[in-house]
């Protein structure tokens, strides 16, 4: 009768290495990165023309970007006004100081 064996032990996993951060590219002092689709989203609403929905897509070429602009907007401290023109919603934006 053969004796049993006992298991190898597993050898040890190697630590992965670590992904590059973001860190690479800047931060605006409002807090959104420099070139990104949130930060033209909310220049664009900054300015003194505002946006509608339908510029704001075509400007990141999304068929549907107004819940990211919110939320990149109140991440900006940006305060948003709308006015309505017919059938389309116009957004403005206001940074906050």
């Amino acid at each position: 009768m053969a004796a049993k064996r006992k298991p190898r032990p597993k050898p040890k996993a190697k630590p992965k290495a670590k992904p590059p951060t973001k860190d690479a590219t800047k931060l605006r002092p409002d807090g959104l990165r420099e070139g990104s689709d949130g930060a033209r989203l909310v220049d664009t609403v900054c300015r003194k023309a505002g946006a509608t929905h339908a510029e704001l897509c075509e400007i990141v070429n999304w068929k549907s970007c107004l819940p990211f602009m919110l939320k990149m907007a109140a991440k900006a401290k940006v305060k948003l006004r709308k006015e309505r023109e017919g059938a389309q919603v116009r957004y403005f934006g206001t940074a906050s100081a």
